[in-house]
């Protein structure tokens, strides 16, 4: 089966009830789930791996000739097109209590993102983005801001141990109106604030891919750190609105 309009429409449907269908359980562990350290450093919980085994079971079914690429489980399939899966984005925030964790799902077709599916389990708000067809909040269409440098807010991730991070970090300051780390990327796409910076930073591609595509589908501009394209394989990225995505990414290439 192809990757047409009616079968990403039909993989939304089967994902979202997935994700549904898991929402009780992971709103009874909310801000009290027992977990791991992995060998990163982050942390893991049953739930995890559980949700992953519900996701990948699904698609499975859906479309065996698609393959899965996991967080907590691995690779398997075709490696041109297959899904990425992060059963839980933000498991420490999970964790803590905090509002902000996401079952995700992206699309890769021949080397590119063409359709995420991000569902905040807490706050009940479902983000679809298809490639050159535009991102929606609950099936309503979203838009990143058009606020300048100097009143933005830039979500920042990166290694402030590292010398030339710091650098960066500090000669990009007295430019923006402050930085963020709440550990979200979503507000991002629907305006709240001007863009993110994740440089250096932990995780892999099932983190990254899926708030590039929103965000550019939401109208922002998306690319690598120091390049003018994005490569979904490469895990920093500048993704901001249009007003300040040049002027910012030349500062922080500058430095």
């Amino acid at each position: 089966m192809g990757i047409t309009e009616d079968y990403l429409k039909q993989a939304e449907k089967l994902l979202f009830s997935v994700f549904k269908d898991e929402r009780p359980q992971l709103l009874s562990a909310f801000g009290n789930a027992e977990h791991d350290l992995k060998e990163d450093n982050t942390v893991v919980t049953k739930m995890d791996k559980n949700m992953e085994k519900s996701i990948r079971t699904v698609l499975r079914k859906f479309d065996r000739g698609v393959g899965i690429e996991g967080e907590e489980l691995g690779i398997e399939g075709s490696r041109k097109t297959f899904w990425l899966v992060d059963p839980i984005d933000g498991t420490e925030a999970f964790i803590r209590g905090l509002p902000d964790p996401r079952n995700m799902a992206t699309l890769i077709d021949n080397g590119e993102p063409v359709f995420c599916i991000v569902y905040k389990f807490v706050t009940d708000e479902l983000f679809i983005a298809r490639k050159g067809k535009g991102a929606t909040r609950n099936g309503q269409p979203i838009q990143v801001s058009d606020r300048p440098l100097n009143r933005s807010w830039i979500e920042y991730g990166t290694d402030l141990m590292d010398p030339k991070s710091a650098k960066r970090y500090l000669a990009l300051r007295p430019h923006v109106n402050t930085y963020t780390i709440m550990k979200d990327f979503t507000p991002i796409a629907i305006g709240g604030y001007e863009g993110g910076i994740w440089d250096q930073h932990n995780g892999g591609p099932w983190d990254y891919a899926p708030r590039a595509l929103l965000i550019k589908e939401a109208g922002g501009v998306v690319a690598n750190v120091g390049s003018d394209k994005y490569d979904y394989k490469i895990i920093n990225l500048i993704a901001t609105n249009a007003r300040i995505f040049d002027e910012l990414h030349k500062l922080y290439k500058e430095n």
